[in-house]
């Protein structure tokens, strides 16, 4: 394949031995002086005929030499250690900005852009961390000055304005414990939390996804994830600069609208390394056609990853199956764990593998070994270590486990900090899984579980087989929520994919849905609420915000008018039978 990539391929010094950085400034450095002009990061736009194209691109050395003009700017007005907040839309400026603020010795926070332009939320974590500069795009200036009249001490500075000399770049005093970047939580079962990633934790991490996944500089990388996003941030800002690969960013929108866009990138360019959560897998087996697969080449795709949320099974099959006649290998299917709290990446398997639990109780998707730290699976009721197949919450210890949350030492002290096992610390995950032959499966999250009659329920289990059977009807999500209001009462929540009908009446459909729960599961719902498309409420990276649905129900379940269909315009009530 001559593809773009290729060609650029020939200036790397494919040979020359790596030397360890002591932090990320180091590893700039590094990787500049050794790639030089080899391209690093190039934007996908479309063509005038709709063919995908590079419309920019930056290489190691220009990345290097455009952060530190920007680094020096924000060393003449901001002390080290300060924090600064970054909104930008899709593009390249992210990755200096990002950069820049390593290199100038401040602390990033990544965020999304508000929808529409309601900066609350930024404001909100502005006042939290003390941030006093919000470092944007002047495509954001207008709505971003809406902030200066909610009382925001934020001073904005547009990064496409700023003519920054990099001879003017003074190196910061680091140590690898220092704080290199604060990554905020997704918050899908409570509101989000600052995870302050070092410059050891972040080092160790990417060390651990390049011993993974055997990366090296002649990998190629394609990614639509967004940049805020701990998956998109680490995989594919990160990791490219200290692999040496080259990555080529897609926009989100661009995916949204048309997955097909993903998969003709990775052919296109050769991509060998490019992944994604399991909805985009499933949303290409639902909306790519074979028409659009007929050119397309995916032999050089070695590591199809999958993470950051429940994989599923069937979804993971399909699509193997779907690329198959275009090159696509199934081992190259890698499912993964990780969270925040330890950088990104815990483990990985290549290849699709699944197996029961200790109780027999469904099948889940083998997640590999940590290569690196230790794990465990540890019993609520009396900490005491599970047996093979015995489900319990995941404990981990390693160089890539965060020490704090950002100024929060309470949630410091409940999660990072609130087990000291034989030699350490173990971060207590939240989530739930068993070990069979020291490989990690994950049954789902702590706050997730439901427990009735001595049994305990997995709501992510439930959607699961639901999502699959609700196919057929016009609803295209559901969430399973235990409200424990007024009386535990078990509800399922039912988005709609178009409008409601007032006045109509899904009784009979409902009766399927509780019966098909209670014959796979055993498991009774009490009420089902239908709402409009749009109204569950989401996280950045598309996670249902649990905790915020279930006061959503409360209310529905408190409001008489709207058990009869004459309240909120945009929920429906439904009875239990």
């Amino acid at each position: 394949m001559d593809s773009y990539s290729e060609k650029d391929m020939k200036g790397k010094q494919l040979t020359a031995p790596k030397k360890r950085a002591d932090s990320l400034i180091e590893l700039l450095e590094l990787q500049s002086i050794k790639y030089g002009h080899s391209p690093v990061y190039s934007l996908l736009g479309r063509g005038s005929l709709g063919e995908l194209c590079v419309s920019n691109a930056l290489s190691f050395s220009e990345l290097e030499k455009q952060a530190k003009g920007l680094a020096a700017h924000l060393q003449s007005c901001q002390g080290q250690g300060s924090v600064v907040l970054l909104c930008f839309p899709f593009g390249l400026e992210f990755t200096i900005a990002f950069w820049g603020c390593i290199m100038a010795g401040v602390v990033p926070i990544p965020l999304s852009r508000p929808k529409g332009n309601d900066w609350r939320p930024i404001l909100e974590i502005a006042f939290f961390t003390q941030a006093n500069t919000l470092l944007t795009h002047s495509c954001l200036r207008a709505t971003a000055c809406d902030i200066v009249s909610l009382g925001s001490p934020l001073q904005i500075v547009e990064l496409d304005k700023l003519k920054g000399d990099f001879s003017r770049w003074k190196r910061p005093k680091l140590q690898r414990d220092d704080l290199a970047f604060v990554q905020f939580t997704s918050g899908s079962t409570s509101s989000p939390k600052g995870v302050s990633v070092s410059h050891a934790n972040i080092l160790a991490n990417l060390e651990s996804i390049e011993h993974a996944f055997s990366c090296s500089d002649r990998d190629i990388t394609v990614s639509w994830l967004p940049f805020y996003h701990d998956m998109g941030l680490v995989g594919h800002i990160m990791q490219p600069v200290y692999s040496g690969m080259h990555n080529y960013f897609l926009a989100p929108m661009l995916f949204m609208s048309r997955p097909s866009l993903w998969l003709q990138a990775v052919s296109q360019y050769g991509a060998t390394i490019s992944g994604a959560p399991n909805f985009a897998y499933d949303l290409c087996n639902q909306k790519v056609e074979e028409a659009q697969l007929r050119d397309l080449d995916f032999s050089r795709w070695r590591i199809a990853y999958c993470g950051s949320e429940p994989i599923a099974e069937v979804v993971a099959t399909a699509f193997s199956h779907k690329l198959k006649p275009r090159g696509f290998l199934a081992e190259a299917f890698t499912p993964c764990y990780g969270l925040a709290e330890s950088t990104l990446f815990v483990c990985s398997h290549s290849g699709l593998k699944s197996a029961h639990n200790k109780d027999k109780s469904d099948r889940y998707v083998c997640l590999g070994k940590p290569r690196f730290g230790e794990l465990k699976i540890v019993r609520d009721q009396d900490l005491r270590e599970c047996e093979e197949g015995e489900v319990g919450e995941i404990w981990l210890r390693s160089q890539s486990v965060v020490k704090t949350y950002y100024k929060d030492p309470e949630r410091t002290r409940a999660v990072l900090r609130a087990h000291k096992g034989e030699g350490g610390i173990y971060l207590r995950t939240g989530d739930l899984g068993f070990l069979l032959e020291n490989e990690l499966y994950v049954v789902g999250r702590i706050k997730n579980l439901i427990k009735r009659r001595g049994k305990s329920f997995h709501c992510e289990d439930v959607e699961r087989s639901l999502s699959a059977y609700l196919k057929e009807f016009p609803i295209s999500r559901c969430v399973l929520l235990d409200t424990e209001y007024p009386s535990g009462l078990i509800v399922l929540v039912l988005e709609s994919k178009g409008r409601l009908k007032n006045g109509a009446c899904y009784d009979y459909e409902h009766t399927k849905f509780r019966t098909h729960v209670l014959r796979e599961f055993g498991l009774l719902i009490d009420r089902i609420v239908e709402v409009r498309r749009g109204t569950l409420p989401l996280t950045t990276s598309g996670k249902i915000k649990r905790h915020e649905c279930i006061e959503i129900v409360k209310g529905l379940l408190t409001n008489k008018e709207g058990k009869h269909g004459k309240g909120n315009p945009k929920h429906r009530y439904s009875a239990s039978t």
